[in-house]
């Protein structure tokens, strides 16, 4: 008998000793609360009116964590902003609090543009990646582990150069174009100094956009008045341009390229019915309107996106030749008109006389 109280006791003690190093499985356990976001600040440089643009981002996790991170998943963010100096912003707060963890260490994510809404006129920033640590720890009943995770968002986010910053800063220059229209008249009846009237029309352009008019006189003679021409487009409003033989104007150019990529448009020619009109080379006549085009770019890995392309030129060429004379000259109609008397008065002066004989 006393043996088996002997045995019994051993195994206790056995048992006591197994549980005091058994290891404490952590539970998963969610970013904690109060520290558990960060802030994306996004630009837009190159642009002179507001911006309305989505950009995606994607999480992963390093290959190096201690163990697999739950909840990782892509977000996205809307950069709709009014620019000042050219430049359109946005942030947002992203939080990571569904992230889950079960197993105590330092953790890393990496945070990467991955795609634009509009990736032909705002491309996505792919120069960039942020490092975020996360540290799991127990949570601790007096210096024991409870068998809880807590994880917080340490404050060592690096950029992809390794440098410690507040902000996940992201960026690209907006890709923008302009158009041209380009006038010429021809026939010998055709007026060099003539001044012709051109609407110009955008019809998916956002209402209040404000495109700059460069080339075209600043006063010109037009329907017997002089005209104080514009120096701005303004979407949604009456937009007219003048211009006479071998003058060019351009729309959306004041030094840096104003016009999104893709925008429709159409130019139309007013009055001038005593003229033929011909677009772009095109030698049938015209309705004295372009064929419905949209704006393009050469871009091609420019990162400003300010090459020019030759698709956005409009050429308008108005003929006019004079009539072929068919009569007698104006020049000599006055001695015409006295030959006419002469010989009438000889004929009555012919039939006297010959009533008389």
């Amino acid at each position: 008998m006393k043996k088996f109280w002997q045995g019994l006791a051993f195994a206790a003690m056995i048992m006591l000793q197994a549980g005091a190093t058994a290891p404490v499985m952590a539970a998963e356990t969610h970013v904690t609360s109060g520290e558990n976001n960060v802030r994306i600040v996004r630009s837009v440089s190159n642009v002179a009116n507001p911006v309305a643009v989505t950009f995606s981002y994607s999480m992963t996790a390093d290959e190096n964590n201690p163990a697999e991170i739950g909840g990782l998943a892509n977000f996205s963010m809307r950069v709709s902003a009014t620019p000042n100096g050219g430049i359109a912003q946005s942030d947002k707060i992203v939080n990571l609090s569904d992230l889950t963890f079960t197993k105590v260490g330092d953790y890393r994510i990496v945070i990467r543009e991955i795609a634009s809404s509009d990736e032909r006129n705002y491309p996505i920033d792919d120069m960039q990646a942020y490092t975020v640590l996360i540290a799991a720890r127990n949570e601790l009943d007096g210096t024991r582990p409870t068998g809880n995770l807590i994880a917080t968002v340490a404050d060592q986010v690096t950029d992809a150069g390794g440098r410690k910053t507040d902000n996940l800063m992201f960026d690209s220059m907006a890709r923008r174009t302009h158009i041209q229209l380009s006038k010429t008249v021809s026939g010998d009846n055709a007026d060099t100094d003539e001044y012709f009237k051109f609407r110009i029309d955008f019809p998916t352009a956002r209402l209040g956009d404000v495109f700059s008019i460069t080339g075209q006189d600043t006063v010109v003679e037009y329907g017997g008045q002089s005209i104080q021409t514009q120096r701005y487009y303004t979407v949604g409003e009456e937009n007219f341009v003048y211009l006479k033989h071998g003058q060019s104007v351009q729309i959306g150019n004041n030094g840096e390229n104003e016009l999104p990529l893709g925008l429709e448009y159409s130019i139309t020619e007013l009055d001038a019915d005593s003229y033929s009109t011909y677009v772009d080379g095109d030698m049938s006549v015209s309705t004295k309107q372009s064929r419905a085009k949209q704006t393009a770019s050469e871009y091609g890995g420019n990162p400003s996106g300010m090459s020019f392309s030759a698709e956005n030129v409009t050429s308008f060429d108005n003929m006019r030749n004079g009539s072929v004379a068919t009569g007698v000259s104006t020049m000599v109609l006055p001695f015409v008109g006295i030959a006419i008397i002469g010989i009438a008065g000889v004929c009555v002066y012919w039939a006297i006389s010959k009533k008389k004989n």
